[in-house]
């Protein structure tokens, strides 16, 4: 599994993510980024690597006005189209995704293509972890860029979970 943590403020969309690859008994270092930004869209993706690199291939529409709508009636069609053209077994592809746009960040998870906005989240077998540490760092946000708080953020779940690893990568839009 991985972390991935989302964070809006005053208008950019931050995205962080660790590079942890894990199975049951095994964590790896991946020499990939599961957080990335193209053209104006920002996603990190927690759960089943080739499904959530379908992100790096899909046709993204025009970001601009991108809304709660855009996120359901275009990216999630494309996701279901592309797991269904590229995916073996597509009874195993529990995967999630943050995908940020026009200044909102939403959560998307396939196992019933739920999608809703957030302002802070994390995603993935750290998620408790880094969860605790944002709500900590939120009540004292004027101390901490959004940085160090997707920072902090991905460090508890690295110190804490056995299914995350170094190193971070954090973007913003």
């Amino acid at each position: 599994m991985t972390c991935i943590v989302g964070i809006v403020e005053d208008g950019v969309i931050y995205i962080g993510g660790e590079r942890g690859i894990s199975s049951e008994d095994l964590i790896l270092s991946s020499p990939v980024s599961k957080v990335a930004v193209r053209n104006d869209w920002i996603y990190g993706y927690a759960g089943t690597i080739g499904i959530g690199q379908l992100m790096d291939v899909i046709n993204l529409p025009r970001a601009e006005g991108a809304d709660f709508k855009t996120i359901k009636t275009k990216i999630v069609p494309a996701l279901q189209v592309a797991i269904e053209n590229y995916s073996r077994d597509h009874s195993d592809h529990d995967t999630q995704w943050l995908i940020g746009a026009n200044h909102r960040l939403y959560e998307v998870s396939s196992a019933d293509w739920g999608v809703i906005e957030v302002d802070y989240t994390s995603i993935g077998g750290g998620s408790g972890y880094a969860l605790g540490s944002l709500y900590t760092s939120f009540m004292h946000r004027d101390a901490y860029s959004p940085e160090t708080r997707i920072q902090l953020a991905l460090h508890s779940a690295i110190t804490l979970s056995p299914m995350c690893q170094g190193p971070v990568d954090i973007f913003s839009l």
